[in-house]
């Protein structure tokens, strides 16, 4: 592969990439507060001090 091609194949999976965003966020936008609700579930959103108890419940 010549850097011409490579350069054409990197464009044709930027544009691919930036397409498929944009229809997900297009598809799902109604649904962003259901899906944020799954934070929940996420590890890295569990608060490092045991005082913030309202973790979740909201």
């Amino acid at each position: 592969m010549n850097p011409r091609e490579a350069k054409e194949l990197k464009n044709v999976f930027a544009n691919y990439i930036a397409a498929l965003i944009e229809n997900i966020d297009q598809r799902f936008c109604e649904s962003s507060p259901l899906l944020e609700a799954f934070n929940i579930f996420d590890p890295m959103m569990v608060p490092d001090q045991i005082e913030e108890i309202y973790y979740g419940q909201t």
